[in-house]
């Protein structure tokens, strides 16, 4: 397999301040790659910076940009070989009835910044292939009446991403898209689930080895959760809409 050399890697993390971000950023950092990290407030980002060139004498450089915004993605300057994308927010009432501001936000932040960013590299000549890493979520499998606009815009990700894949080759590119369980956070937090969380630094290094050892493709972290979405995928709608989760 041909990859790119680690060394010379140029690594965008946006979502740099969130739990999987900083691991991402971290695992990059301890393989020598050189890192951009991206995130709506410097206050985050400098200590995650001065932590990194402490233990890997990293070379990192922070960007501040609020994807709440329009034309966020247009003050990045997009220069690297490889881009995650551990952005997301959810909100505690998700509903049907959410107001346009809510569900504008829902969308800013989950699909059209990576969208809008996505779409500015692709629209510059590249001399090198680009990983695209982005993150789903179990909750785009089918949509019900909780987490509505959230699975929403992880459904249209899942899309994008596909067609990402389909046109791999001729855009000289390697997508992924990892849908993740639960993972553990504030929000998680002595909550009961009905399978265990996992740790963002887990997941950190399962991405890794994934794009340094696979292709391309759609993945689920923990790799269980493929079939139990096929199963949900497959309930007969007369038993799904009896389901509350």
């Amino acid at each position: 397999m041909s990859m790119v050399s680690q060394e010379s890697l140029r690594v965008f993390v946006v979502g740099a301040s969130g739990s999987l971000g900083r691991c991402l950023a971290e695992e990059e950092a301890a393989r020598g790659s050189n890192l951009v990290l991206v995130a709506s407030d410097l206050r985050d980002l400098l200590p995650i910076q001065a932590d990194l060139i402490l233990k890997y004498k990293a070379k990192v450089e922070i960007v501040s940009v609020d994807f709440r915004e329009s034309r966020a993605s247009s003050k990045i300057e997009l220069n690297g070989d490889r881009y995650y994308f551990p952005v997301g927010a959810t909100m505690e009432l998700d509903l049907l009835g959410t107001t346009s501001e809510k569900i504008e936000r829902m969308m800013r932040v989950n699909f059209l910044s990576v969208a809008s960013i996505i779409g500015n590299i692709l629209s510059e000549p590249r001399q090198r292939r680009v990983d695209i890493i982005g993150f789903g979520s179990i909750a785009e499998t089918r949509g019900r009446a909780n987490n509505v606009y959230y699975s929403a815009a992880k459904r249209a990700l899942t899309s994008l991403f596909e067609s990402l894949r389909h046109g791999a080759k001729k855009e000289n590119l390697r997508p992924y898209l990892f849908h993740v369980g639960y993972m553990r956070s504030q929000l998680s937090y002595g909550k009961k689930m009905l399978f265990p969380a996992v740790a963002s630094k887990d997941v950190a290094k399962a991405v890794l080895h994934f794009i340094n050892t696979k292709e391309a493709g759609i993945v689920y972290l923990p790799r269980y959760w493929y079939w139990i979405c096929i199963i949900v995928r497959k309930l007969p709608w007369i038993i799904y809409q009896k389901l509350n989760f």
